[in-house]
């Protein structure tokens, strides 16, 4: 297939197996399935250096459908997704149009869903980011896109909601949660160095890039179709709530220091 055809779905991963359990399988099967349903998808695990195994694991079982990216070492989510993309176009050679970033935590429950944000992207060239309804284990809604509010605290649209009270409409949003979204990395790489700030590690780097973006003139948006499941609470319990919390704040000192004006 010509590359710039080709979408990678770059899933990030460290330490799946330990943190999802047995549930690991079937979210990369899940995700494999999907680049099966829709034919110019590609599977490409990041893997920030795990050391459970789980990157083996997928190499071996799934080595003919998933491309295995090793990275040395834990980069975190923005700088993995950036380094991964350097070698992906090594690769490959070249830099994909579309990408999907897919946090390690995410189930994809809906192809078709992938398939209209796909769609929608390229009827719209000024649309950058796009994500559609994430939902939680439970069934209710996890974010429908992030609003920003005036004092630049991200909140998450829709959530705790049944599916059918969120808004049935495209609409645009401050930004996408890169959970599951998709980007369109050759318009953010003529406008950026990197598709994400580097000094974002866990929090914020999506928020970051679609503000920025908006910017210049080009949006994130809203597809009202369910995609899958995000299971925060599986990815986040193993980690230490003092860095969290930590993060959590920092990345919002970064926005501030970025987009406030002071």
């Amino acid at each position: 297939m010509v590359c710039s055809n080709m979408i990678p779905l770059f899933r990030v991963n460290y330490n799946g197996l330990e943190n999802l359990g047995s549930r690991f399988i079937d979210v990369v099967k899940r995700a494999v399935m999907t680049s099966t349903h829709i034919d110019s998808l590609r599977v490409v695990l990041v893997d920030n250096g795990s050391r459970d195994g789980s990157f083996d694991i997928v190499r071996e079982r799934f080595y003919d459908t998933v491309m295995p990216l090793k990275l040395r070492s834990n980069l975190g989510h923005s700088m993995g997704v950036n380094v991964a993309l350097k070698m992906y176009f090594n690769a490959v050679g070249c830099t994909p149009r579309y990408a999907f970033v897919m946090d390690k935590d995410y189930a994809i429950t809906n192809p078709e869903g992938l398939r209209g944000l796909v769609e929608y992207a390229m009827r719209d060239p000024r649309a950058v980011a796009l994500q559609g309804i994430n939902l939680k284990s439970n069934g209710r809604v996890s974010d429908a896109g992030i609003l920003v509010t005036t004092f630049l605290k991200p909140v998450f649209r829709c959530d705790g909601l049944a599916v059918g009270e969120c808004p049935e409409r495209l609409s645009y949003v401050s930004s996408v949660i890169s959970c599951l979204a998709l980007y369109n990395v050759r318009v953010i790489l003529s406008k950026r160095k990197l598709m994400f700030n580097r000094y974002n590690i866990i929090y914020h780097d999506d928020v970051d890039l679609s503000l920025e973006m908006w910017s210049y003139g080009y949006t994130s948006k809203f597809i009202p179709t369910v995609v899958g499941v995000h299971y925060w609470s599986s990815a986040r319990k193993r980690m230490d709530k003092a860095f969290v919390s930590y993060e959590s704040r920092r990345g919002r000192v970064l926005l501030n220091r970025r987009f406030s004006g002071t």
